[in-house]
């Protein structure tokens, strides 16, 4: 588990991947809805979806997993979420809402379920780039081409993922 420490020196490694570049203009209503559950209505332009330039918000998920912004932009730290959590129920979001948060990095502890669960499906429909160690990497790409494989989520309107679509892993 993450202490206060390594919290921190995640989130400082975070803001110098991420760095001050251009934020979109405007969100979709989903990623709108996203940011102000995991960060507060109170720190989301409800018409824009943009987040405060001059605050570090870390929200705390489930487990090891956190969401983050920072600078305006948007990272998780790891991204474990129950994976029959498709209707809100032990949480008060689903997997949906991590895609939907529209993270541009991911920060993965290591390989293990409990931290990286959900990260190739989330970086796959969000674009986001995953950061983790050299052995997990292959899975990531292994568990996208598992899941482009897989009927029971290509044949999902909202679960499924473009053909196109890949896992960009450092």
């Amino acid at each position: 588990a993450m202490n206060r420490k390594t919290t921190l020196a995640a989130a400082v490694g975070a803001a110098l991947c991420l760095g001050a570049g251009p934020v979109l203009a405007t969100e979709s209503a989903a990623t709108i809805a996203a940011r102000q559950k995991f960060f507060g209505a109170e720190n989301v332009d409800s018409a824009t979806g943009a987040l405060p330039k001059d605050k570090v918000i870390l929200s705390w998920l489930t487990n090891t997993t956190y969401a983050v912004s920072l600078r305006g932009r948007v990272a998780m730290f790891d991204t474990f979420a129950t994976r029959l959590e498709v209707t809100p129920g032990r949480t008060n979001f689903v997997i949906k809402d991590l895609v939907d948060l529209k993270p541009e990095a991911i920060f993965l502890g290591h390989g293990h379920f409990d931290h990286a669960d959900n990260a190739a499906y989330i970086a796959a429909k969000s674009g986001a780039r995953i950061y983790a160690s050299e052995e997990t990497c292959p899975v990531m790409h292994h568990d996208l081409s598992r899941m482009k494989a897989d009927p029971l989520i290509q044949n999902d309107p909202i679960a499924r993922i473009d053909p196109k679509a890949t896992v960009d892993c450092t």
